[in-house]
């Protein structure tokens, strides 16, 4: 049995947790999204002859919703760039969410099989609602998504409880008996923070030790890994 599975309060006597319904991260988690948004925030900043990063810097900026990603990247030295570069950043992005990204290889048959199963399937992101929207109609459209949630206005970003709260209760499923799945620790500190079962993937854009240190209650290195928890 993979580590923390029988911690988790909603295990059975045989070691399986009755799942109501599962909750995805997007980025990092189910598309590799990290090409596209280094590419448009690359071109935002230069729209400002403002230094640009390596893609893979990016890894590590991502994860705290689209404002944080353009502070991060601007710096303390530009700070007075923010609004303009955060604009920017959002319309260029819009222009190129299907350029490079893809869904992570097992991903597509893993949502066909869980779909079969008959389990309510939701995506929370800190990317911008609109964009959110966009990227799982792009690249999902033949799941059917109970809820696609991303950052709106006045609602916490994750890893605050209370988005991932509102979605099972509009799913009527308990926390304790929902899966979280991500790839950051923002994700883990939502599910533990939810009172949700963490699952961490090792394939995102950060490393096992960061979910596992975040709370994580099991790491898995497929896709189809997941379907094991049940």
């Amino acid at each position: 049995m993979q580590r923390g599975l029988t911690l988790f309060g909603g295990w059975g006597k045989n070691g399986l947790m009755k799942t109501q319904a599962i909750i995805f991260d997007l980025d990092g988690t189910l598309l590799n999204t990290l090409t596209d948004i280094a590419n448009a925030i690359n071109v935002a900043l230069s729209m400002h002859n403002l230094p640009t990063h390596p893609e893979n810097a990016y890894r590590t900026m991502i994860g705290n919703g689209l404002e944080k990603l353009v502070e991060r990247a601007l710096g303390p030295q530009n700070t007075s760039y923010f609004s303009v570069v955060l604009a920017d950043a959002h319309t260029e992005y819009g222009k190129r969410l299907d350029q490079a990204t893809a869904p992570y290889p097992g991903i597509n048959a893993m949502l066909a099989d869980l779909v079969r199963m008959g389990l309510p399937l939701a995506i929370l992101s800190n990317k911008p609602h609109d964009l959110t929207l966009d990227s799982v109609k792009t690249y999902f459209p033949e799941t059917p998504f109970a809820v696609v949630a991303g950052a709106k206005p006045n609602v916490p970003l994750k890893p605050s409880a209370d988005a991932a709260l509102a979605i099972c209760q509009e799913l009527s499923v308990s926390p304790n008996q929902t899966i979280f799945v991500g790839d950051s620790q923002m994700d883990i500190k939502t599910a533990v923070n939810a009172g949700m079962f963490g699952a961490g993937v090792s394939w995102g854009f950060r490393d096992r030790e960061e979910l596992l240190q975040a709370g994580a209650s099991v790491v898995i290195n497929r896709p189809d890994e997941l379907l094991a928890l049940l």
